[in-house]
């Protein structure tokens, strides 16, 4: 390190836990303890922005929140933080943004909720109504505070929207937070800020970096236009429905269906189709149909996009039918798919268990996943013998993706 202190330019030395890399100690996302709360944390996701408000009525009232914390509010009096040590005081910043956010990934809220998924449930359908309202991104964060005997979490939601139309905007999401069938979501606090399109464009790509899944799988956004070996790349644009491959379920999801497409299918289902990576996934792995289906039809609209940019319109067909009008061959009176994958929630899961018992074909393959390892019980026993075998479960930080093989 030179004198002057500057990591500019020079090297720094990685510094990594053997007990976690040999898998002997455990990552917070792993440990339980009575009592525990979760907390996860509303991020900024561009630089150099005004930040107005932030509104925490709604995150407030959903089941399972203990606590929002942010500058406008209780900021729980924490000093300001140093962000490296040859920085001066003059520089430092508070935990909380107040009326900036300088760079991408300064915390502008903290949730802390009872469950890691109160918290991810919470983004999620915050997310889905920002875009629902016309944002062209959204991105959603979590993270805990594993301090003292009561660890919480908090959630942080941010979209994006074209600053042509301020006042459209603004009354767009209002709108859909206010007729979503939470009501807390109606009460929500919302804050804008106005962004220079070229620190936008770079922020936002920046945060979308090329995904290694498995031993032949790589998730790239479209303007990515590097190879990786043989690798097959699945481009997917970012922002627009649940599904980029950087969040721990869809990589579990791709790592598998890459196990389990050998030999290749000839029909394979994805439930919750969102962008549409893992139905591409499906077919760039040898599936030769692949039935894509959700409720969304934001998410049809963004996996048809994507479907598109992958050149498979010809072997992906996207319906946003529910599950039990999926179309089944003209010789059968019900659809039998050999290979199925449901990245969902767990309450979905369970639902749609005596359905996916039907649509699975006997001796195939059910992959699920969204779900976290406290909610594992809930999960088998609804894909339970003899009707059912758990073949695997594969934990990755919080979240477990499970395959179940249809024997009755």
């Amino acid at each position: 390190m030179p004198v002057s202190g500057s990591i500019l330019g020079n090297a720094v030395r990685r510094l990594e836990d053997p007990a976690l890399l040999t898998g002997v100690g455990k990552y917070v996302d792993d440990l339980v303890a009575p009592n525990m709360a979760h907390v996860a944390f509303v991020r900024s996701t561009v630089a150099h922005a005004n930040l107005g408000s932030v509104d925490v009525s709604e995150a407030l009232s959903m089941p399972g929140v203990v606590a929002v914390y942010h500058a406008g509010g209780d900021d729980l009096g924490l000093p300001s933080l140093q962000q490296f040590p040859m920085m001066p005081e003059s520089l430092n910043r508070p935990v909380f943004a107040t009326d900036k956010v300088r760079f991408v990934g300064d915390v502008v809220a903290a949730v802390v909720a009872e469950t890691r998924a109160q918290a991810v449930d919470a983004a999620e359908r915050v997310g889905t109504l920002l875009v629902e309202a016309g944002s062209h991104g959204v991105v959603t964060g979590v993270r805990e505070l594993a301090r003292g005997p009561r660890t919480r979490r908090y959630e942080t939601v941010r979209g994006f929207f074209p600053a042509a139309e301020p006042v459209r905007a603004r009354l767009a999401v209002r709108a859909a937070l206010s007729r979503a069938a939470d009501p807390a979501l109606g009460r929500a606090r919302v804050t804008w800020r106005e962004l220079d399109a070229r620190l936008w464009e770079m922020d936002w790509r920046e945060h979308f970096q090329p995904v290694l899944a498995g031993r032949t799988l790589v998730v790239v956004p479209p303007w990515n236009r590097a190879r990786f070996g043989a690798r097959r790349r699945l481009v997917i644009h970012p922002g627009m429905a649940f599904g980029t491959g950087q969040h721990a379920t869809t990589l579990s999801c791709l790592e598998a269906l890459e196990r389990l497409a050998s030999p290749p299918p000839a029909r394979a289902l994805d439930v919750g189709t969102g962008t549409g990576v893992l139905a591409i996934a499906l077919a760039k792995l040898g599936a030769r149909r692949v039935l894509a289906v959700d409720t969304d039809p934001q998410a049809i609209a963004a996996a048809r996009a994507n479907v598109r940019r992958n050149g498979l319109a010809g072997r992906i067909l996207l319906s946003n039918a529910a599950l039990d009008a999926v179309p089944a061959p003209r010789a059968r009176r019900t659809a039998s798919f050999p290979l199925v994958v449901a990245n969902l929630y767990v309450d979905a899961l369970v639902g749609l268990a005596p359905t996916l018992a039907a649509i699975v074909a006997r001796g195939g393959a059910l992959v699920t996943s969204g779900v976290l390892r406290a909610q594992q019980g809930r999960l088998r026993a609804a894909f339970a013998a003899p009707r059912w075998h758990l073949a695997s479960a594969t934990r990755r930080g919080a979240w477990v993706t499970s395959v179940f093989r249809r024997e009755a």
